[in-house]
């Protein structure tokens, strides 16, 4: 390879060749390539000579042409767009060899140079192209110049065989043509056709080139047309399969025609070897010789700029430091940043300099100078060591100025992260490594989706080189939950090893309709859970394995796992469940110095601990899926309370100190309680907290006890009458109180043990299970545990106090939700509750005492484990308000205009009809119905003025309806009976109208008395049976107002009916009288069936 190359210096010293030996042996002093080859004139005719890299370039005078401007190029001719040369029937034979050749020079990217055609239908296009010719490349080598250094080097040549072409509309012809500034060059023959482009210059750069054309024998006894650039510098073949033969020796050219839509010079022509007599040609528009006006003259162009011709045009060109079309001074648009000083510099590169200050610099002074500091240190006038920890994704150096931490390349930091993560994108969905430095979002080729580009927004879509690719049998490969999934056939599953980091087999199906569903990953198990995994399959069969000895070992495994665990898989939480519960079963059946608590100090801050992180809010499908099988977190919950039970039973024996343990999701406190003055305490209390690290105790949940815990309730008070919840431990209490009689002085020494656990997360673990009795719990539609659950026990004399308190114990909590929560119920776990079940929740014996926006307060009359149930409700968040403005605006016109009517109707004195007094009662009841409805249907916070409020609604619209009906009975004895049933007495229907409905809603009450309100509304369940006493005699009104329609219609008024005499006997009133009988027939208008429009006629 030759090559020249200068170096001066290097990092900053000066380098001297002379003494690099590598270099001495395969180098010379010089550059021979860049000499001066211009110093013999090798240029003829008054030709200037220019320099190229180991060559010259002879740019000849108008006239001349050639290598070295030898050759005269007679005719020079300036086109200017619309010209034309043409030339038929000229006296030129094609015969083999034959030639074309031609000088021109352009700026024009498109035109044709000529065009040639013959008698027998032979036709040659050359024309610049906008397209590359799909041609072969071969190397060839022209002679080496005089004076040259070497040879220049391998010239492509396209020589691949033209295309066989179908049959043109084009007339037969022979173009050399400019397209895009490449020439180009077609021949036909007949239905044959060719085309061919020199790719590897373009021509329309205003300087002088050569085009020859030549016919020549081919190897194959056929003849081929080349077409040559440059003196031969470029060759492309123009066919070499066309079948010419050589029936071209006899054929003459018919019409020759250069120029067309061509704008510049032409020079040189020459067919054959004669040059065509331009007398002989038709010319348009073409001018003689090749001379351009002056076109930069004075003011042509704006000050500070040089005016450049090109042919017969100019372009003007600023002077460094000025700039757009009027060479306006860059230093006027004040280009530097900072404050700096803009001067004019003519020497510059730019012709202008920024004076940047202080620590600024760069073209513009926009960049600021950093600290010296080497990499990995920061500081101003000391730099100190940056502290970035590169395990945490962070770079080793810092900023110079701050110190502040950055990612490495391909990292990213979220807001809240204190790591840098790697980007990991997805290299056949993405564009490149890098992501966003905050959000960590990859370039994603189009139509791909998520973070890392590895998914596609089609379910039946997978990522592809080229973006997405719809997969139509199958199910396409996707990346979920850390595994990539194959592709898998439409109805089949794909089992694949779990994700890194586990093992086991995880399984995810193809469903045809919905694609990829969830997959599932139960049955993987983290690594650190191998082996507790194996340990509990052994238990389970062999329930011995767990006795004192191996307990705290066992116990200490599964606190390393779970604490050097982030995410637990299903396998993870059933193991530890299963270990914890085993463990929990065996210390719970411990007495005094047995407990693994007396032997190991950390024994129960470690199974708090394992507790809190498989209760964790995260595992909440894995409990789902246990608790198909088993027991689940109800269970568990159960063995907790038994072994904080067991704790405080032996607390006293083995002398352990009250201790309160603190965890993210489990607060387990144990405390002792004076009974000598006893006054009541709150707990848990955070004088007693352990651990290496005890978090903070949150003492917004707690436990407020009264001072006569120890009192039991006399009988009938308290809250007995809703049922005993325990009858076993009532015994026990009795045997208690029994020998706290024989020494009652031992009694008033020894202290009580009070024992609490706080859950936060437990609540949506525990299955939805409620007690059906509606008279202890009346379920929410839409029910949610909204507290912590909070299980409180105290023990005296070694047995647990299990009687009903005289006064109630006051549990706190704060919500875990704030927004779109409603109608508190204080419940708790009844273990016994459903035969052989894991319990259920229930609210006997406790009520709400106190809420506000972020805490409730409850009264319980027992101890047990306690929560808040709540309705998820979307009242609160005002997406309701216009539909409650619409509908208190529309019910106060309704009550008023009711009132209005009820008034009306009882002050007429001649409104005195049966009629009319039915009108009274359906407005009356109406109003009432109304009224309750507007001030009543939301009062659920207090249930017995909410089940007051239901049975009242009840019964009001109950009467609405029943006196609707009287209403219609009443208009069918008016049209069908032949006496005047508009008056007289109104026993009857009072007796139906008020009567019926208040013996529909005492049966109601005293058949289901709690189906009368709910936590929703004040009014019966829609989804209880109850519902029929409102919808069965609704739909019986109904039913009588659509017969008595009908058969209105069909039966014809009597003579002498009630309706005709009530009218006959308006028509003998008096005029005053008469105006008195209209206006007390006015009211009853409202309510008259089509008879009485019948009975008027």
């Amino acid at each position: 390879m030759l090559f020249c190359y200068e170096l001066q210096r290097w990092n900053p010293h000066e380098v001297e060749f002379r003494l690099v030996v590598s270099v001495i042996d395969v180098s010379f002093p010089g550059c021979s390539a860049k000499r001066n080859f211009c110093s013999n004139n090798p240029c003829l005719n008054g030709a200037s000579c220019v320099n190229l890299w180991g060559s010259i370039r002879c740019d000849c005078a108008i006239g001349f042409g050639g290598q070295r401007c030898e050759r005269a190029m007679p005719n020079p001719m300036r086109f200017q767009g619309d010209g034309l040369l043409l030339w038929t029937d000229l006296a030129v034979a094609e015969t083999v060899p034959w030639q074309l050749e031609l000088m021109f020079r352009t700026r024009q990217p498109t035109a044709t140079l000529i065009h040639m055609s013959s008698g027998q239908q032979h036709n040659l296009t050359v024309q610049r192209s906008e397209r590359p010719a799909a041609a072969g490349v071969r190397e060839y080598e022209p002679s080496d110049l005089p004076g040259a250094l070497g040879n220049p080097g391998k010239i492509p040549v396209s020589t691949a065989p033209c295309a066989r072409l179908t049959r043109m509309n084009c007339p037969c012809s022979c173009v050399s043509q400019l397209r895009g500034g490449f020439l180009m060059t077609s021949l036909q023959r007949g239905e044959d056709s060719a085309l061919s482009r020199i790719d590897d210059v373009t021509v329309s750069d205003g300087q002088w080139h050569h085009i020859l054309l030549e016919l020549q024998d081919s190897e194959s006894g056929g003849v081929r047309a080349v077409v040559s650039l440059d003196y031969r510098l470029y060759t492309v073949s123009v066919c070499a399969t066309m079948e010419l033969e050589l029936q071209l020796a006899a054929v003459r050219l018919r019409t020759l025609s250069v120029g067309r839509g061509f704008s510049g010079c032409m020079q040189g022509l020459r067919v054959g070897e004669l040059f065509p007599s331009m007398p002989q040609a038709r010319v348009l528009n073409v001018a003689p010789g090749c001379s351009f006006p002056k076109v930069c003259g004075s003011k042509a162009c704006p000050e500070h700029s040089d005016c450049t011709e090109r042919e017969d045009t100019r372009v003007c060109s600023c002077h460094l430091g000025y700039y757009g079309n009027n060479c306006t001074d860059a230093c006027s648009l004040n280009p530097c940043d900072h404050q700096s000083i803009c001067s004019r510099t003519p020497d510059s590169a730019h012709g202008y300099t920024c004076s940047c200050h202080g620590n600024y610099f760069g073209q513009y002074c926009e960049k600021k100078v950093e600290r010296p500091c080497p990499r990995g240190w920061w500081g101003g006038d000391s730099c100190g060591p940056c502290h970035c920890e590169t395990a945490k994704g962070f770079d080793a150096d810092c900023n110079k100025t701050s110190g502040a931490c950055r990612c490495k390349d391909n990292h990213y930091r979220p807001p809240t992260s204190e790591a840098c993560l790697l980007c990991a994108c997805y290299a056949v969905g993405s564009f490149s490594r890098a992501c966003d430095r905050e959000s960590g979002q990859c370039q994603c080729k189009p139509g791909v989706i998520g973070r890392r580009c590895d998914r596609c927004d089609n379910p039946f879509a997978e990522v592809s080189p080229g973006g997405c690719e719809v997969i139509y049998d199958s199910c396409p490969q996707a990346i979920e939950a850390g595994i990539w999934w194959p592709r898998t056939k439409f109805g089949l599953p794909a089992a694949v090893s779990c994700p890194k980091g586990s093992t086991g087999t995880a399984v995810r199906h193809c469903d045809e309709h919905k694609g990829w569903l969830a997959p599932d990953l139960f049955d993987c198990s983290s690594v650190s859970f191998t082996k507790l995994k194996s340990l509990s399959e052994h238990i389970a069969r062999n329930a011995s394995l767990i006795d004192s000895a191996n307990v705290p070992q066992t116990l200490a495994l599964l606190f390393n796992a779970t604490r050097n665990t982030e995410h637990f898989y299903g396998s993870d939480v059933k193991a530890a469940y299963h270990l914890i519960r085993w463990i929990l079963r065996h210390e719970s059946e411990q007495q005094g110095f047995n407990l693994s608590a007396t032997q190991d100090v950390l024994f129960n801050e470690h199974l708090t601990q394992v507790a809190s992180a498989i209760l964790r809010r995260e595992n909440q499908k894995h409990w789902q899926q246990i608790q198909q099988t088993e027991s689940g977190s109800a269970a568990l919950l159960q063995q907790l309370e038994e072994y904080t039970q067991t704790l405080a039973r032996n607390l006293r024996q083995t002398y352990l100190n009250p201790f309160t343990i603190v965890t993210p999701n489990i607060v387990l406190s144990v405390e002792r309680l004076s009974k000598v003055n006893f006054k009541g305490g709150t707990l848990p209390r955070s004088l007693s907290l352990r651990g290496a690290r005890p978090l903070p105790l949150d003492l917004s949940t707690s436990v407020s006890l009264p001072n006569s815990l120890f009192d039991p309730a006399p009988e009938g008070k308290g809250q007995r009458s809703q049922g005993q919840l325990h009858t076993e431990p009532e015994r026990n209490q009795t045997a208690n109180q029994k020998r706290r009689r024989r020494h009652p002085e031992r009694e008033e020494e020894e202290d009580a043990i009070a024992s609490v656990l706080i859950f936060r997360s437990l609540a949506p673990l525990l299955p939805e299970r409620f007690d059906r009795d509606k008279r202890s719990l009346r379920v929410p539609k839409r029910p949610v545990i909204n507290t912590p659950v909070v299980s409180i026990m105290v023990h005296d004399r070694e047995e647990q106090l299990q009687h009903t308190l005289q006064q109630p114990i006051t549990v706190q909590f704060r919500l875990l939700a704030t927004e779109e929560r409603s109608k508190p119920i204080c419940v708790f776990w009844n273990h016994s509750l459903g035969p052989g079940g894991p319990g259920g929740w229930s609210a006997r014996g406790c009520e709400v005492v106190f809420r506000n926006q972020t805490h409730i307060s409850c009264h319980c009359y027992h101890l047990t484990s306690f929560a808040v149930l709540m309705d998820i409700s979307r009242r609160e968040n005002g997406e309701v308000l216009p539909v409650k403005l619409v509908t208190w605006s529309s019910v106060a016109v309704a009550l008023f205009f009711l009132f209005l009517t009820v008034l009306v109707l009882a002050c007429l004195r001649y409104a005195s009809s049966n009629r009319a007094s039915i009108a009274k009662n359906i407005a009356a009841t109406l109003f009432i119905a109304h009224l309750v409805f507007i001030l009543g249907v939301n009062q659920t916070e207090n249930p017995f003025v909410c089940t007051l409020i239901a049975i009242l609604l009840l019964f009001s619209w109950l009467c609405v309806f029943s006196w609707l009906s009287m209403e219609a009975l009443h208009s069918y004895r008016m049209l069908s009976e032949r006496r005047d049933v508009n008056s007289g007495p109104m026993r009857f229907y009072g007796l139906m109208g008020w009567g019926v409905p208040a013996l529909i809603t005492g049966l109601s009450v005293g058949l289901d008395p709690q189906g009368f309100g709910n936590p929703d509304f004040c009014w019966i369940s829609l989804h209880d049976m109850l519902v029929w006493s409102f919808a069965g005699p609704l739909a019986l009104v109904l039913t009588v107002s659509g017969d008595s329609l009908s058969i209105y219609e069909h039966v014809p008024v009597l003579h002498g009916s009630a309706s005709t005499v009530f009218f006959q006997r308006e028509e003998r009133e008096p005029s005053g009288g008469g105006a008195l009988r209209l206006c007390a027939a006015a009211p009853r208008n409202d309510h008259l069936s089509p008879g009485a429009d019948l009975g008027q006629q």
